[in-house]
């Protein structure tokens, strides 16, 4: 009796009760593809209507796009995923959209430190094997709206990183001029300050006509110390330099507002 027991113990060593054969990752998006991304070639891996997976290169022209785009749609692919590296995406991604293919974005790190990958399966093939078994993380990508509303900004902060580049110079050609207004002043970029500039650049050096032009009585600095101030070094070379800097100086400030109204614009859509 003892040894029937222990036989009976022994063959069921090792098979739990309840435990089930584990299952395989199921396929959650049959109908999809992934694309590598590059600056000059569009690599697709995808899903065709027959369930044949196939490979296909693009070049990354606008009517190329439009084929990749025709291509997976008469495939009945619904959704598609790529990587959001450098700007080479925008294009492809608003083509998609248009076509109602659903596009999933990813950080590149997301998916290439898996260490299941094999080494002769190419990134567009990968991406489209993560996708299928909705292993990716998708990047949240703004809609367009707010697309157009950032790069107003950013550019309009570009522009204003430039202005203020070519200000530090004006004022670095003023140390070498020895001219030293704008240290007596609060802000060289207000209207005393501006009008100095601009009748020095004019071509007027005397120190006592240029004080007339402007109201210094409201200024902290005395009269003196002004006239002072504005003793230096007239010479041709320093005011064509200080004229060079000033017209770059009016172009980003036209620039900046330039992209105000469009932020303007764009942020009156927004309250509609």
């Amino acid at each position: 009796m003892g040894k029937a027991k222990q036989n009976k113990k022994k063959k069921g060593a090792g098979t739990p009760a309840g435990s089930k054969k584990m299952e395989r990752f199921g396929i959650l998006y049959p109908r999809s593809a992934g694309i590598d991304v590059g600056s000059m070639l569009m690599v697709v891996s995808y899903t065709d209507s027959r369930d044949q997976i196939h490979l296909k290169q693009f070049d990354s022209f606008t009517s190329s796009l439009n084929k990749l785009a025709d291509l997976l749609q008469g495939e009945k692919v619904e959704i598609v995923t790529m990587e959001s590296t450098a700007n080479y995406w925008m294009p492809l991604h608003s083509i998609l959209e248009s076509r109602g293919i659903k596009v999933v974005m990813i950080n590149p790190s997301h998916y290439r430190n898996v260490s299941a990958r094999k080494t002769d399966i190419n990134d567009a093939q990968w991406l489209h094997k993560l996708l299928t078994h909705g292993l990716l993380r998708e990047s949240h990508i703004a809609p367009a709206f707010y697309q157009d509303l950032r790069q107003y900004i950013h550019e309009r902060q570009i522009c204003q990183d430039q202005k203020s580049d070519t200000l530090n110079r004006i004022q670095n050609t003023l140390t070498k001029m020895n001219i030293k207004f704008q240290h007596l002043i609060s802000d060289i970029e207000g209207v005393c300050g501006m009008k100095l500039l601009r009748m020095i650049c004019s071509g007027i050096s005397d120190p006592e006509k240029l004080l007339c032009s402007i109201d210094h009585k409201r200024l902290k600095a005395s009269q003196q110390e002004l006239l002072h101030s504005l003793e230096g070094d007239y010479r041709d070379s320093r005011i064509n330099t200080l004229r060079g800097s000033l017209k770059a100086y009016d172009f980003f400030k036209e620039q900046m507002l330039y992209y105000e109204q469009h932020i303007e614009q764009t942020l009156k859509l927004l309250r509609r």
